[in-house]
């Protein structure tokens, strides 16, 4: 009975930062004002870097940086452009960034492919969203509702996601991808543990 609660309250978790998550992004519109802004675009630059412009060096920016393209870097004691962020969280975007450039390919009349037109920042509020229903879907496997209450307060109320747009899908901000992480790790856990019977006495 108590697992069955368990499984209908954190159903209802879910469901609510889902609806929450989508009425934010539908709400706010944020992808149509700039999503690849401050932090973003350090954490970002390597997918159009690498897919099309294929410099990861970032040497064509001091030729002719395209129109609203925007990447911020350092420099080497070479004097070599370098990003300050590592490349995390492009790996997590990319494949929104590749369908994003997709349809922009396909659609060049409404959205230059250029990884910066409106396209490119919706597909990145989507990946907000997907990484986090998907940690959540995990997570309630392992742990307890009053955790995964905790998580989605979290998500939801934290002044460092509502106030710079981390979370519920204003600006998709590393803090949201921590929970998909965590629930990947409890489910590669779990899975190791019935593969290897030194590990199913161990704890994630």
């Amino acid at each position: 009975m108590l697992s069955k609660v368990h499984f209908s309250l954190s159903k209802i978790t879910i469901y609510l930062l889902l609806t929450a998550m989508l009425c934010t992004a539908g709400y706010y519109q944020k992808y149509r004002k700039g999503v690849i802004e401050w932090d973003i675009i350090s954490y970002y630059a390597y997918l159009p870097g690498l897919i099309i412009y294929n410099d990861l060096t970032f040497s064509f920016i001091d030729k002719n940086t395209p129109e609203g393209v925007v990447i911020w870097t350092e420099r080497t004691p070479e004097n070599k452009h370098v990003l300050k962020m590592t490349s995390g969280l492009s790996i997590l975007y990319a494949a929104f960034f590749l369908m994003a450039h997709g349809i922009a390919k396909l659609q060049p009349h409404m959205y230059t492919p250029n990884g910066y037109s409106m396209v490119y920042s919706l597909f990145l509020i989507l990946s907000d969203i997907f990484y986090t229903i998907v940690g959540l879907i995990y997570l309630r496997n392992f742990v307890p509702i009053l955790l995964l209450f905790t998580l989605f307060t979290y998500v939801i109320f934290s002044w460092w996601c509502w106030w710079y747009g981390g979370g519920l899908s204003i600006r998709p901000m590393i803090d949201v991808y921590c929970i998909f992480a965590i629930g990947l790790a409890a489910f590669i856990h779990t899975i190791l543990q019935a593969k290897s019977p030194v590990l199913k006495y161990t704890t994630l």
